[in-house]
């Protein structure tokens, strides 16, 4: 079993991987809370193997780096897979259900290159090596395309100032000037690229569940709620993706019993009285809880990102 993470460059996919993390590392470390949350025990390992350059250390360093108020460093710019392998176990009174969760994650830089030739039809996944160098066609073919589920990182930031609302101070996302603008198109090319990959290569893991994460959902969900647009509740994400990602959606109805979800994401920056993010020399910090050294993050969308793994990937 595989899991691919997709996102283009600073959409945030190793701080939502650090986060979730932790999220694993303190129910483990906390009986009665994975008992009121999980209703079991629960136990949680995870291994890393892969790619450990500069100063990008994996998933544990990340997940440190966040609970001392640093945003972790963005995964290298190098055609090699990171790839976390997950354990998680859940005891209940006479039985327990194992999953084993190997995940793949590559740099945004890698993903933007895979884009932009599918934008210029310079890329086929009926030909993984045409417009690509050998190690970035690997790569993606073996280690992403060929998954059996996919979480699609976007920032919702960047979906809202492209829609025409909603937009008046919002900053853009940093991204590939090759790219486009709109990340439904990206998230559209994405899946069709998965959907014509399985369909021509047999053999081929079954697409059994796709995660959408909408990260750095704190800089907007407030205007969102204030305008019918909760992204908390399932009504107001369904009125949002209809609204701003209608091609995704569309891309994933190809998929016969497909298990799709959505997840609200953030990480809270420290913050002004204005309650603006502070822009610091090293860049943003993250909001600690002084008296648990824990981050202040989105706990229970990662809670029901769990359980959904459970649900969709265990045995």
């Amino acid at each position: 079993m595989q899991v691919g993470t997709f996102g283009t460059a600073g959409v945030g996919k190793t701080t939502f991987w650090a986060a979730f993390d932790l999220l694993c590392t303190d129910l483990s470390n906390e009986p009665e809370i994975a008992k009121k949350e999980l209703g079991c025990v629960y136990r949680y390992m995870p291994w890393e193997f892969g790619l450990f350059t500069g100063k990008y250390n994996g998933v544990k360093i990340a997940q440190s780096n966040l609970r001392q108020g640093r945003f972790p460093e963005k995964t290298p710019n190098v055609n090699v897979a990171y790839e976390l392998q997950t354990y998680h176990r859940f005891e209940y009174r006479l039985t327990a259900k194992n999953i084993i969760l190997p995940v793949v994650e590559t740099a945004g830089e890698v993903l933007a290159r895979l884009l932009g030739k599918l934008g210029s039809t310079q890329y086929s996944p009926l030909n993984p090596k045409q417009g690509l160098n050998t190690a970035e066609a690997q790569l993606i073919a073996s280690k992403l395309l060929d998954s059996d589920g996919a979480i699609l990182c976007c920032p919702v930031t960047q979906a809202i100032t492209q829609g025409g609302t909603l937009g008046d101070g919002v900053q853009v996302e940093v991204k590939d000037p090759s790219l486009p603008d709109d990340p439904d198109v990206n998230m559209n090319r994405l899946i069709q690229c998965i959907a014509q990959y399985k369909m021509a290569t047999p053999g081929s893991r079954k697409l059994r569940a796709v995660y959408i994460v909408l990260t750095k959902a704190d800089a907007i969900k407030e205007r969102l709620k204030a305008t019918g647009f909760d992204i908390e509740t399932e009504d107001g994400m369904n009125r949002f993706l209809k609204r701003f990602y209608p091609n995704t959606l569309s891309a994933l109805g190809w998929f016969k019993n497909l298990k799709f979800r959505v997840f609200p994401f953030w990480v809270y920056a420290e913050k002004d009285k204005n309650l603006n993010p502070i822009w610091h020399e090293d860049g943003y910090h993250v909001m600690v809880d002084p008296t648990r050294d824990r981050p202040y993050y989105s706990v229970n969308h990662l809670l029901r990102l769990l359980r959904a793994l459970r649900e969709d990937f265990g045995s």
